[in-house]
């Protein structure tokens, strides 16, 4: 456009109305006009509210960008000193003010971490440090784009301003033209576009009058000299016309950096959480998932493995979210990203459920694979070198990840692939014109058509989801293991195992359940409850778990928590050691030989204990010498009884060592020797109390019969039993 310098006129104050310079008052509205023309006048002018600014931008893909001090918020004034310039400034808002001093709280936490870290070693430390460098870099960042938001001065000379006109917006608007310094032809998308609406309408004039009064040639903004960006402007306008505010995106970001926060600070490890970890937060993870937990499906998408897993999701979906989000809509995009995070929590539970699975890449790949939907669909809509570059774009981010994918097991490729497939098939549902009127013609169907296609992708892979197997059991009992004894990199905590053998019992796991009793009867979590421990003893022992019944047996005996029972303790003592278990079979042997809880039955007690002593049990093999020796329940061997004696005594049980003892101060089963028995009997006295007092008559007998040097031999003999000889673990 070429300027073209018009007559100079008179603008009326009041109305606008341009009148001849020669008139002294206006043809429209009958004031009082100016005796000078406005441009000779001494300029002095600033009112304030809200204006639009377009100006160019070499930067921007569109070559321009634009501010909206409405839209943002904000002080806004307009100001005309003299005759060369005219200001536009916005100045903090007071919401801005009130963000920057929340955002302000980062700076003494952050370096209350840091602090921390360097002043206090501990396990911790690094991970301290981290969160405060990263918390600090948070809180410049928010400043940053405080002072870059919520801040903007321009400053214009007058002779540069143009085709100022009143417009009759809501709210009475002055629109004015800024041309750009450099002379020569002069285009539209070179110049800056300016719309004021002041606070009070009686500013109108006022500005309207003090403004340069010059007018060149004008079009439309959108009528610029290259054609692809022309396409590219309307493209845009009709993104911002369909979507105005694109508030799903920045939401998904913020829930997911707030969830990762409260994790930190609840005690996972900033850059590489364990699998129990994010399990105990709600991953993805088949024996919970699939117990009926199936919140998880989308829980799981909003949790990271650490933050460097974080940072690249969120990245990529700040990069494709925004323009999806204004492609599809709101609510549409939103349905779209659960869909598609729900779709890959599904696949990879189908195709791995003992996986541990948390990350929104599976939503985020159904974020990219949904523009590539709306692509293929609205093809026409978008202007070449947009749809070029998208294509490209989108194409580089999915094959890169995919590849990428391949090569490193740790990545949950089914989820990935799930969201990508089911975010096509959403996109290609959900594509509608960005046209406002043809955009609200289809809405309706197009709710319909991606309801059914969610549905469609959704219901198949609930249907194929895993059932329950007990396998999923012994992995929730194994992960009770780890947090109770702090292995494979878990933090040891026993609630947090408590927790895990809780779920594992529920689910039906003999072993959990054990762990359960152990955990109460021993007071493990702090509070010892000795019937609800047998209360879980009883759940193993009724699914055939060989421990619980042996402890369930010993409860009963001494009537732990439970009322004492001989009937029933004799009952799970039996039960185990039909299992197998030796040191059950000894107890079931014992309360045959006593008679406790069944008549005395010295036979079966004979027989119990031989299994029990078969198997290397040290009492029951005492019992056994001590029965053949003294022909109790059983004809006397004494052969028998001195091996036995024997095998009992080198393990150091009592009984075992007395009987040895006899044998060979009596010559029965084996060569008489007083020195050895002396050095037994003496033992077993040390050993057991109860025994003291026959040992010490018999030894009284003994030092009659024997000599100063036998004596001194078997006192030398006891001192290296003492030395060889194990200590009895009971008495």
């Amino acid at each position: 456009m070429q300027r073209q310098k018009k007559t100079a006129m008179k603008k009326c104050a009041y109305c606008g109305h341009e009148n001849d310079e020669a008139l002294v008052q206006c043809n429209r509205c009958g004031q009082e006009l100016p005796t000078e023309p406005a441009a000779s006048s001494a300029k002095l002018l600033k009112c304030r509210g809200q204006f639009r600014l377009r100006e160019p931008d070499a930067k921007a893909s569109l070559g321009y960008r634009d501010f909206d001090t409405k839209r943002l918020g904000g002080t806004s004034t307009i100001t005309i000193q003299g005759e060369t310039v005219l200001l536009l400034q916005r100045r903090i808002a007071f919401k801005g003010l009130l963000l920057f001093l929340v955002s302000f709280l980062f700076l003494p936490i952050s370096l209350m971490f840091i602090f921390t870290s360097f002043i206090f070693a501990s396990e911790s430390t690094l991970r301290l440090h981290l969160i405060g460098v990263v918390v600090t870099a948070v809180y410049f960042g928010l400043v940053a784009l405080i002072l870059k938001r919520w801040r903007l001065y321009r400053q214009f000379p007058a002779s540069r301003i143009v085709n100022v006109t009143r417009n009759n917006l809501p709210g009475t608007a002055v629109e004015f033209v800024v041309l750009p310094p450099e002379p020569g032809e002069l285009r539209n998308e070179d110049c800056s576009f300016v719309t004021f609406i002041p606070a009070q309408s009686r500013d109108i004039a006022p500005l309207v009058q003090l403004l340069p009064q010059t007018v060149v040639e004008s079009t439309s903004l959108t009528r610029v000299a290259n054609p692809e960006k022309k396409d590219a402007a309307d493209f845009v306008q009709n993104l911002k016309a369909a979507t105005p505010k694109a508030w799903v995106t920045p939401t998904l970001i913020g829930l997911n950096l707030a969830v990762f926060l409260v994790m930190c600070f609840g005690g996972a490890d900033f850059l590489s959480p364990n699998g129990v970890t994010l399990a105990s937060w709600g991953a993805n993870w088949g024996p919970l998932t699939t117990s009926g937990e199936w919140w998880r499906l989308l829980t799981c998408c909003f949790l990271h493995f650490g933050v460097i897993h974080l940072l690249c999701n969120m990245y990529a979906l700040f990069q494709a979210g925004l323009l999806a989000e204004k492609l599809f809509g709101n609510w549409f995009y939103l349905a779209i990203y659960l869909g598609c995070g729900l779709a890959g929590s599904l696949t990879s539970l189908c195709w791995n459920p003992e996986l541990v699975s948390a990350g929104a890449s599976g939503a985020v790949f159904g974020v990219y694979g949904a523009v590539l939907g709306y692509l293929l669909r609205q093809r026409g809509t978008v202007p070449a070198s947009i749809f070029g570059s998208l294509v490209q774009g989108t194409g580089t981010f999915i094959g890169f990840n995919l590849f990428y994918g391949l090569t490193n097991s740790k990545i949950d490729q089914a989820a990935h692939l799930g969201g990508l497939l089911s975010g096509l098939l959403f996109g290609l549902a959900a594509a509608r014109p960005l046209e406002w009127q043809r955009r609200q013609e289809v809405t309706g169907v197009t709710q319909l058509l991606l309801a059914g296609c969610v549905l469609m992708v959704l219901v198949p892979l609930f249907v194929m989801a895993p059932a329950f197997r007990p396998k999923f059991a012994q992995l929730l009992n194994a992960f009770g293991y780890l947090c109770e004894n702090g292995a494979n990199g878990v933090a040891k905590d026993v609630r947090a195992a408590e927790r895990w053998y809780r779920q594992a019992a529920r689910s039906g796991s003999a072993e959990a359940e054990f762990n359960l009793g152990r955990f109460y009867s021993q007071g493990l979590g702090g509070i010892k409850n000795s019937e609800e421990g047998a209360r879980w003893f009883r759940q193993a022992a009724d699914h055939d778990m060989q421990q619980a019944e042996a402890i369930l047996g010993g409860i009963y005996y001494r009537g732990d928590g439970v009322p004492q029972d001989y009937a029933e303790a004799l009952n799970w003592f039996r039960k185990a050691a039909e299992h197998g278990v030796a040191t059950e079979q000894y107890d079931l042997g014992l309360m045959y030989y006593k008679g406790q809880g069944t008549p005395p039955d010295k036979a079966a007690a004979l027989e119990w204990f031989r299994k029990a002593a078969d198997q290397g049990v040290a009492s029951a093999e005492g019992m056994l010498a001590s029965m053949y020796f003294d022909g109790d329940g059983t004809g006397k061997n004494f052969p028998e009884a001195a091996r036995w004696a024997r095998k009992a005594a080198d393990q150091g049980d009592p009984a075992g060592q007395y009987v040895l003892g006899l044998a060979y101060v009596s010559g029965q089963g084996v060569l008489k020797d007083y020195v050895e028995g002396y050095a037994w009997l003496s033992l077993a006295a040390s050993n057991r109390a109860a025994l003291a007092p026959a040992v010490d008559r018999l030894q009284k007998l003994m030092e009659k019969e024997m000599s100063a040097a036998q004596l001194a031999r078997a006192k030398n003999r006891l001192e290296q039993l003492n030395q060889t000889i194990p200590k009895p673990t009971h008495d």
